[in-house]
């Protein structure tokens, strides 16, 4: 999360060593959703917001391997 309430994915910016791209904005995750989104590099990020902490996760279930942002 960037200090201007971005989420980012990787390749655009970097953060402590860390390559990141802009993938949403925080208004498009409110508290207790789900979003998925799309690097660049094609790769499928499920963003989540609990509690007011952002996260991101790749968006497949390794037990039933469907999308966790469904």
């Amino acid at each position: 999360m960037t200090a201007s309430g971005e989420a980012r994915g990787k390749d655009a910016a970097t953060d402590g060593g860390e390559a990141f791209e802009t993938v949403a904005s925080v208004d498009e995750l409110p508290e207790g959703t789900l979003l998925a989104v799309r690097t660049a590099a094609g790769d499928e990020v499920c963003l989540f917001n609990y509690r007011g902490q952002i996260g991101a996760v790749r968006n497949v279930c390794t037990h039933a391997e469907f999308p966790l942002s469904d």
